[in-house]
């Protein structure tokens, strides 16, 4: 899993740290990675990219809003909204 950082410097390579389930519908996501260090203290609405790895090789990103950023622990946090459909 990668981050675009902030700034036009290339992706930020991280890793999952945790995840939990504030409600059925929603995940709350941990990454953590030494790249996180120098991002800039939270502002409103600040956002990130999050690109996973696929079986075809093609990068797919999302765009994730910021939850919480701990720059001392290496640590950001965001939420994934999860569809009902499918079951």
């Amino acid at each position: 899993m990668k981050i675009l950082p902030l700034t036009s410097s290339p992706s930020i390579p991280i890793k999952v740290k945790s995840i939990s389930a504030p409600t059925p519908l929603m995940r709350r996501v941990v990454v953590s990675g030494d790249g996180l260090f120098g991002l800039r203290p939270l502002l409103p609405a600040q956002w990130v990219k999050v690109f996973l790895p696929s079986k075809t090789h093609h990068q797919v990103g999302r765009a994730f809003t910021i939850r919480a950023l701990d720059a001392d622990k290496h640590e950001l946090t965001f939420n994934i909204a999860l569809s009902s459909i499918g079951g």
